[in-house]
């Protein structure tokens, strides 16, 4: 006697999975997955590094802005001090610079 296999009642059919096609289905996914995150990595890197350049951009712009800043503080101070040689040898001399006070303040523009 010859077995047949058994058919599958047809309210069981519906439950039933191809195997290939579910296992093409995760490989889908997964390579998806794999896609996106190497996507999301490579955004983080382009973000880090233009950070980065932001970050030493700036302190660049600062450095300058410290050197101007201190290029004018030594040409203010110069300036002060040869305004104050001049008084005291003025004084020295003898030459007070006039009438009133011998010290006569001065008035700078910054």
């Amino acid at each position: 006697m010859e077995r047949r296999p058994r058919e599958v009642p047809s309210h069981r059919r519906t439950h039933l999975v191809d195997v290939a096609r579910a296992s093409a289905s995760i490989d889908e996914l997964i390579d998806r997955r794999i896609r996106a995150r190497s996507v999301a990595d490579e955004l983080e890197l382009m973000y880090k590094d233009s950070a980065r350049r932001n970050r030493q951009k700036l302190r660049e712009e600062n450095r300058w802005e410290w050197i101007r800043h201190y290029e004018q503080m030594a040409s203010n101070h110069h300036g002060l001090a040869e305004d104050y040689q001049r008084r005291a040898l003025d004084l020295l001399e003898g030459s007070g610079g006039g009438g009133g006070s011998l010290v006569e303040w001065p008035v700078h523009s910054y």
